[in-house]
């Protein structure tokens, strides 16, 4: 009867779920599944015969080209205008994720 009335879980699943989250586990399960949906999405989307969208996938490849600047500045200048329009939401290693391919800079 305790079974059935009782509202927490086994307490070794609560612990574990605990774990999970507290190392990022979760985190990264879930940023796991986000690129894949993207990647699925992106080809779904490419797959289709629209010119315009195209286009539009292109302009971001475009975007990062070598040109009047070169392409380290373009990806600082493109992290600085994300992190204006949408805030500080990631942690440390998703910034150096996205400044470290062009080597601009490097966190300790």
């Amino acid at each position: 009867m305790r079974r059935i009335t009782d509202l927490s879980g086994n307490q070794l699943t609560q612990r574990a779920l605990d774990v999970f989250c507290r190392q990022g586990y979760y985190d990264r399960h879930l940023k796991r599944l986000h690129r894949a949906f993207r990647k699925r999405m992106n080809e779904r989307i490419l797959a289709e015969p629209n010119q315009v969208v195209r286009r539009f996938f292109a302009l971001d490849t475009q975007t990062y080209q070598a040109g009047a600047l070169d392409v380290k500045t373009k990806e600082l200048l493109g992290l600085v205008a994300s992190l204006v329009l949408h805030g500080l939401t990631g942690s440390p290693h998703e910034v150096r994720a996205t400044c470290h391919p062009a080597g601009r800079w490097r966190m300790p």
